[in-house]
């Protein structure tokens, strides 16, 4: 039996082990829509096993950075404890870095559900997303599965900044694109030759730099403090008023 406990907050107990998890009702704070976006983007679906031999689908999500896992479990499931799985594994695991794991309680199904997550990332949806909260949203996929590229070319002084997102999500990228156009921001999406994956690409700099500010104007309590000094290195050193102006920084709009 599910028990409202505060908040938002249900518990119930499995085989005498209590389990308590966050449920969201809707996506109300740069938080909240980080953890969906980055679920989206990085969550693993699958099918676990009961005793009894039944299965069951469950959520999860590994990463590198156990800072993003440690406060995900902190402040939707407080009580389950994350595992490496990488290199200081207590498992025999061959592995160059650590890799943190972390699965979420089946009670979470429905928060899951909500928001178009719960399935597998081909399958999955941007649903539930509001304009107000869109930003912190893309912010968790682009910490999950983006990337800021810099570019140094010969004929410009000026490097370009490009944004790559990878994903299997097709339709989540899709939306974004038209999320982004509205904002006047130019991207492409493209499938991968080499696997079944599809690519979002924002190639003009000037484009690449207005969203990677409209993605950390509302900061979540947690984000990939890395990429975002890439972005802040980026921006303080070659947009300043000595080469704004610069017909380097536009690049190609596609």
């Amino acid at each position: 039996m599910v028990r409202n406990i505060e908040s938002d907050f249900r518990e119930y107990t499995v085989r005498g082990k209590v389990v308590k998890y966050k449920e969201l009702s809707s996506l109300s704070n740069s938080t909240d829509a980080y953890f969906i976006g980055y679920i989206s983007a990085d969550g693993t679906y699958q099918q676990g096993m009961k005793p009894n031999g039944k299965s069951y689908p469950t959520m999860g999500i590994s990463s590198t950075d156990e800072y993003i896992v440690r406060m995900f479990r902190n402040l939707y499931c407080p009580l389950v404890q994350y595992k490496n799985r990488g290199k200081r594994s207590s498992k025999k695991v061959k592995a160059n870095n650590n890799s943190f794991e972390l699965k979420f309680p089946r009670g979470m199904k429905d928060t899951f559900n909500k928001f178009g997550v719960f399935d597998y990332k081909p399958s999955r949806k941007m649903v539930g997303v509001s304009k107000s909260m869109q930003w912190a949203y893309m912010l968790g996929i682009m910490d999950a599965d983006g990337c800021f590229v810099v570019r140094h070319r010969r004929d410009c002084r000026t490097p370009r900044l490009n944004i790559h997102i990878v994903s299997c999500a097709y339709d989540v990228l899709v939306e974004m694109q038209r999320r982004l156009e509205e904002q006047g921001i130019i991207s492409s999406v493209y499938q991968r030759k080499s696997n079944n994956c599809f690519e979002l690409r924002i190639n003009n700099t000037e484009h690449a730099i207005r969203f990677g500010k409209l993605l950390y104007r509302d900061l979540p309590s947690v984000y990939n403090y890395k990429k975002k000094h890439i972005f802040d290195t980026y921006v303080n050193t070659y947009t300043s008023s000595s080469c704004s102006n610069s017909d380097e920084l536009t690049g190609s709009p596609v």
